[in-house]
Order: C-alpha cells, then sequence, then structure tokens
C-alpha cells in the first residue's frame, strides 16, 4: 500500500540521518576508535535506477489463470546500508534494503486497459573477510527479493477483474570481490556472486460483476502459488573515492539473471470447491528474471 511504501522512505530518510550521525561520533578520530573497540561502522544510502526485466507465462496452460506476463521497467530506487568493520581481524558484517519508486503501468490487458502497478523490495545480509590474498575479498550471506505486480482491468461484458502478483525469492550467496587503488583518485572494483534461491509466485485473481442494483458480486475467487528453484549469478564494476576525511562516495553498475524451475504448485478456485489442489502442468511457471 501507498502507506506503507511512504512510512518504509520514511524511515530510510530517518535512519540515513542516524547513521550519519553515528558516523560523526564514530569517525571523530579513527585511530582512537580502533585502538579502543577495534570497530568502524560505515552507513551508506543508495538511489538509482534499475531496469527490472520478468517474464512468466500460463497462456494456452491448464491454468485458469491465464496471463502471460513479460515485464521491462525503469524503476527508481533507494537504499539503506550499514557495514560493521574490524581493520584488525579483517572481518566485516553488512546489510542493506532496498525498495523502488511504485511505478504505473498501463497497456491492453486480455479484456479490456489495464491498469497495473509495480514494485521491488530487496534485502541481503552478509559477512566476510577483506584483503585475503593481496585486495581480493569474500563474503557469504542470504539474499531476499519481492516483486509487486497488481492490476485491473474492467469490461461491460465480464465485469471487474483484480489480480495481485507476488514474486518472492531468498537464499543464500557465495561473493568475491578485487579492488584497484588507482593512484590517490580513488580505487576500482570488481565483483561477483552466485546465489541459489527459491522463487514463490503467489497469484490471487477475484473476479467481480454487478447485480441487482448495480451491487459488485464475486463471480470467482481464485489463488495459485508455484514454488520454484534458480541459481544465477550477479556482477558489478564501481568506482569510488572521497569527498573528505569522513565521507565518501561510490558509482556502481552491476546485474543479475535467474531462470526459476518450477518444481510445485497448488491453488484454491471458488467456482471448484474450497480444497486445494495440486498444480499438474508446471512447465508454463518457469520465470526468468
Amino acid at each position: 500500500s501507498m502507506g506503507k511504501r511512504a512510512f518504509f522512505f520514511s524511515f530510510l530518510i530517518l535512519a540515513s540521518f542516524v547513521a550519519s550521525l553515528l558516523e560523526e561520533v564514530q569517525a571523530e578520530d579513527v585511530q582512537a576508535e580502533e585502538k579502543a573497540t577495534n570497530w568502524i561502522i560505515l552507513p551508506r544510502v543508495t538511489t538509482g535506477v534499475m531496469q527490472y526485466q520478468y517474464e512468466v507465462g500460463t497462456a494456452g496452460s491448464a491454468s485458469a489463470i491465464q496471463d502471460e506476463v513479460r515485464l521491462d521497467e525503469y524503476l527508481p530506487f533507494m537504499g539503506l546500508g550499514i557495514t560493521f568493520a574490524s581493520p584488525r581481524d579483517k572481518f566485516f558484517v553488512s546489510t542493506y534494503l532496498q525498495t523502488t519508486m511504485t511505478e504505473d503501468i498501463d497497456g491492453q490487458g486480455t479484456f479490456a486497459i489495464r491498469n497495473a502497478t509495480l514494485d521491488r523490495q530487496d534485502g541481503s545480509l552478509s559477512m566476510g573477510l577483506q584483503n585475503l590474498v593481496g585486495n581480493l575479498s569474500a563474503s557469504i550471506g542470504y539474499k531476499y527479493g519481492n516483486t509487486r505486480y497488481d492490476w485491473n482491468e474492467e469490461d461491460i461484458n465480464i465485469g471487474r477483474i483484480d489480480k495481485e502478483n507476488d514474486f518472492i525469492t531468498k537464499g543464500p550467496f557465495i561473493s568475491v570481490a578485487y579492488n584497484w587503488p588507482i593512484s590517490n583518485k580513488g580505487v576500482l572494483g570488481l565483483r561477483a556472486a552466485y546465489a541459489g534461491l527459491d522463487g514463490e509466485i503467489t497469484t490471487h485473481r477475484i473476479q467481480t460483476e454487478k447485480g441487482e442494483g448495480d451491487r459488485q458480486v464475486v463471480a470467482r475467487n481464485r489463488q495459485e502459488q508455484v514454488f520454484s528453484k534458480a541459481g544465477g549469478f550477479n556482477v558489478g564494476v564501481n568506482w569510488s573515492g572521497r569527498f573528505t576525511k569522513k565521507l565518501s562516495y561510490s558509482i556502481s553498475l552491476e546485474g543479475s539473471k535467474y531462470n526459476f524451475e518450477p518444481e510445485r504448485g497448488v491453488f484454491k478456485d471458488s467456482l471448484f470447491s474450497d480444497s486445494s489442489h495440486e498444480i499438474l502442468d508446471l512447465a508454463p511457471y518457469e520465470v526468468k528474471e
């Protein structure tokens, strides 16, 4: 909902302000801090644009929700992260949260013009060691992603259809990175990671039609849930430098690709019964992200 997203963005802004205050306190004397606790706190705020591509197709399948989805959208995002690092022990722990703005998408639906919204949230928690061999670092962690694609369309013959789609991905990853200091100007970094993810598509479709006196009547209520798995890579390049001793910047470009293979699916449909049933034809639920 818009209220939850507004709260999330407000939280990011507030947390980034608090993190900046922490950085002021912790960075007053870095050498003294290292001697005292051996830990450095590094907060960061991120913004950018994500080109998000998503493809899943049930058209022509045994599914009663036949709706092939092909998305290729540019989504502005904002993120907040914090890293706790121990230079003496070469150990670090990092966490990150990111959300996109909700984008309105209009297009031709199955029966009429479709009004759709799309947004994406991501999060990760990782730990690792830096400077293992030269400037080589390695980490392991856990990542989470949630894509929401909701739409509605209305036709004078069939009434109104509302559909909610949630695609949740989560699982462990392993990552390596290498950094090259470029004189005193900055650092060029390369990163590669492999993740084994579990995917879950939840689709809820409600069809309503007008009854007596324009009363809305639920004609059909169907929910499908499909579980899948994927392995895929993430690669990235970044450039980092400093504005001051306490403030640094980084510019990065990265990409990921995953192909999710469905393993199991269930559905409930008010047209038949309230019981859960297995989805037998899973091939159309392959997801490319």
